[in-house]
């Protein structure tokens, strides 16, 4: 039996975040399976894990989610998208957990803060994040 949904906040960033309303109003029950959901693709994206709350392990369970149950979407169908888009963002090992559960489709947020700044895109190798993957 699944667990229900709980509201997250830590001492230095004390913005719940989730929770059993926030849950039911962002995903409703049709769309945890592509058939009868009338969708192509589901996006995942759980911004504050990686760029707020710096917290991986909930990161990669927002990467999985629409493969475990109760969901069930095809992997082929599902996306992510990255936080890319403040100091410190761990946004490398993101991708890497991303890349490695083999997602099809890979988009970072705000793509605008990388072409306004002139960053350079330099993705991580499987090297950069030892011991963290």
């Amino acid at each position: 039996m699944p667990t229900k949904p709980i509201s997250y906040y830590t001492p230095d960033v004390p913005y719940p975040q989730g929770g059993r309303l926030n849950r039911a109003v962002n995903l409703s029950s049709q769309y945890l399976t592509q058939s009868g959901s009338g969708l192509d693709r589901l996006k995942m994206e759980a911004l504050s894990w990686g760029a707020t709350y710096r917290n991986f392990a909930n990161a990669q369970t927002a990467i999985m989610f629409p493969l475990a149950s109760p969901a069930s979407w095809p992997l082929t169908a599902i996306s992510y998208l990255i936080p890319w888009f403040n100091g410190g963002c761990p946004w490398g090992m993101e991708y890497l957990g991303t890349a490695k559960k083999s997602v099809p489709l890979i988009i970072f947020w705000a793509v605008d803060h990388f072409a306004l700044f002139s960053w350079p895109i330099l993705l991580p190798s499987r090297n950069d994040c030892k011991g963290f993957l």
